[in-house]
């Protein structure tokens, strides 16, 4: 939710944004992914998300949920914004089972070198 507000906010209407949602060992019956994907959907218009069970990046990293954000550049390339999960290090360095930690990063030089020329050419009055 954080990463969508943000980036519609700062690159405005004209980039396409995505979602993809992977689980990374047992999922309880509930699939909590699913219902998430579907609130993502329902809050930010024109923003599609999926649960992506075929992602094999970052097995062993994260722990349970993971996500990734794309945006389509004016090529229509999908590029990859953010990524970020769930992690148990601080579950291990403090010996609590109890422990979370959700964890994640933009790139903020590739959003800002590809995809900023073309939020700005999308702007009103922009020429």
């Amino acid at each position: 939710r954080f990463y969508l507000t943000a980036l519609k906010a700062f690159l405005g209407p004209g980039v396409s944004l995505s979602v993809s949602l992977t689980r990374f060992g047992p999922a309880p019956e509930d699939r909590p992914e699913l219902r998430l994907c579907s609130d993502l959907a329902q809050e930010h218009d024109g923003v599609e998300c999926l649960v992506d069970d075929t992602r094999t990046a970052g097995r062993g990293y994260y722990d349970g949920v993971c996500f990734h954000v794309h945006a389509v550049h004016r090529s229509g390339r999908r590029m990859q914004l953010a990524d970020g999960g769930c992690v148990d290090w601080t579950r291990r360095y403090l010996s609590n089972r109890k422990e979370r930690l959700v964890i994640s990063g933009v790139g903020s030089e590739r959003l800002c070198t590809e995809l900023l020329p073309q939020a700005i050419d999308h702007q009103p009055g922009a020429g």
